[in-house]
């Protein structure tokens, strides 16, 4: 949806959006790394300023522990309390050498917080310290020893600079759309103008001024070629039969070649639309990804019971976001011929729980039985499963489709050992494909769908990946009913397919 819209907008609304998309997220993402280094050095500043506390405390507390004077215990607890730089220690436990609690204190006016809750606190370390005299272990001196107040200020501080740095970039967006409203857009628009009166045989030449270089040259040219037709027309006027018999052959191949030219550039968008919808796919897929690992880390400091509620599907995303991913380079893989991941050993039963799952919401909305017949004894296949899944999937969505506006619907996979390899039958209860449609169902771009419900590309794709895997795909002709049938190996053939 969001990609159709961007689609409709004018070019520098387009640019506009793009500008600002782009510094948006590399600025949250400099200040998401500034954040994540301030909470790595965090770290390591509680650990560091913990060792170097130990001394202090057990020269302090040797006398006061030695005399058991209460009295001084306390004072110099408290005198431990308090901010210190970077840092500040919350709370103080005394214990002596019989475990009995000689002294306690949390922060001053905070006397209903416990020792044991401000240890829980974040950005918060537990300094336990013996103190010693003369080999004789005189008790244990517990601090808390925390940064969260310095690490909130830095985090709002990181907040009102995105603020303001997400402020300026609106601003400077809005400069920008109007320079390339102005010295863009605008000039673009005229030039569009005049091929459209080129295109409606209205020949005129047009004055282009206070336009950038390059497109002053692009209407000169528009110009020159209104020019030379007008030209050419009051020439065409004078010829004979025979040029224009001439003209007539000129332009029989001019169309031969433009078919050629758009047959050829079919292929390349392949490519480069695969690209496309894997660097748009990727970018939310990143963010899904770091809020999951987000809330996983923030599930450390809630309840067992609920923490292992939310996992679960946590776990699950991340599966889908993974597969999502495979899948999309999968494509990218056949349309231009790449190297792919390198073939594993997977379980087969497994494979089809999940594309069943996948399937599942589709084939009952059309009221098709789905049937799957598979043998126990079948456990491990080798390949990409992800990418045998899709060649699946895309044979069962083939055939609700087809089989949609039939009664009795029906659908079966059939998966069947022999021996080396593994045979895998769609069959639906289609009358079958005629021998015309046979010899061209495998070409890309062919398809028997309506317009805008198919693209011709998922056989000619999935007959690849099987190719690559070292299978065949095949229509079957021998059964009555419609049928696909594809074989994957068992274990590994050392085939140079990673």
């Amino acid at each position: 949806m969001m990609m159709d819209y961007i689609d409709h907008i004018g070019l520098s609304k387009k640019l506009t959006f793009l500008t600002l998309a782009f510094t948006l997220i590399s600025s949250f993402a400099i200040l998401a790394c500034v954040y994540f280094f301030t909470f790595r050095l965090n770290e390591k500043f509680l650990i560091n300023e913990l060792k170097e506390r130990q001394v202090m405390i057990e020269h302090s507390f040797v006398e006061p522990l030695w005399n058991f004077d209460q009295l001084q215990i306390e004072e110099v607890s408290k005198s431990l309390i308090g901010l210190n730089g970077y840092g500040n220690i919350t709370a103080v436990r005394v214990i002596d050498s019989s475990g009995n609690i000689l002294f306690q204190a949390p922060v001053i006016n905070s006397s209903h917080i416990s020792f044991d809750e401000y240890a829980k606190r974040p950005f918060t370390k537990v300094g336990i310290t013996q103190i010693k005299k003369a080999n004789e272990i005189l008790g244990t001196v517990q601090i808390v020893f925390t940064t969260e107040a310095t690490v909130e200020n830095y985090r709002g501080l990181l907040f009102r600079i995105f603020s303001i740095s997400c402020c300026l970039i609106c601003l400077t967006c809005i400069w920008i759309y109007f320079f390339f409203d102005k010295n863009l857009t605008n000039p673009l628009n005229k030039l569009l103008e005049h091929v459209k009166q080129l295109k409606n045989e209205k020949y005129e030449v047009r004055e282009y001024i206070n336009i950038s270089s390059e497109l002053q040259l692009i209407g000169n040219a528009l110009n020159f070629t209104s020019t030379l037709i007008n030209k050419r027309n009051n020439d065409l006027k004078n010829h004979t039969e025979n040029l224009e018999k001439l003209i007539e052959e000129r332009t029989s191949e001019l169309e031969s070649q433009i078919v050629k030219n758009i047959n050829a550039s079919r292929l390349v968008a392949v490519g480069e639309i695969a690209s496309d919808i894997a660097h748009e796919i990727n970018n939310p897929l990143m963010v899904i990804n770091g809020q999951v690992f987000k809330i996983k880390r923030q599930l450390t400091h809630v309840d067992q019971e609920y923490r292992e509620s939310i996992e679960q599907p946590l776990e699950k995303i991340t599966l889908m976001s993974e597969r999502i991913v495979k899948i999309i380079t999968g494509l990218k893989l056949i349309s231009r011929d790449g190297h792919g991941d390198a073939m594993i050993e997977f379980s087969l039963p497994k494979m089809i729980d999940e594309i069943k799952i996948l399937t599942e919401m589709k084939i009952k909305s059309q009221d098709i039985k789905f049937t799957i017949l598979m043998p126990e004894n079948v456990g491990i296949i080798h390949g990409r499963e992800v990418q045998i899944s899709q060649v699946l999937v895309n044979l069962i969505n083939n055939a609700v489709d087809a089989v949609s506006p039939l009664d009795n619907k029906w659908i079966t996979l059939e998966v069947s050992d022999l021996d080396d390899v593994i045979k895998f039958a769609v069959t639906d209860c289609g009358n079958g494909i005629s021998t015309e449609l046979q010899i061209k169902i495998m070409n890309p771009f062919f398809t028997t769908k309506e317009v805008g419900k198919g693209t011709g590309l998922g056989l000619s794709i999935s007959k690849g990946i099987v190719k690559e895997h070292g299978g065949d795909f095949y229509y079957n002709d021998k059964v009555i009913n419609t049928q696909f049938v594809f074989t994957i190996r068992k274990k590994s053939n050392q085939l140079n397919v990673a």
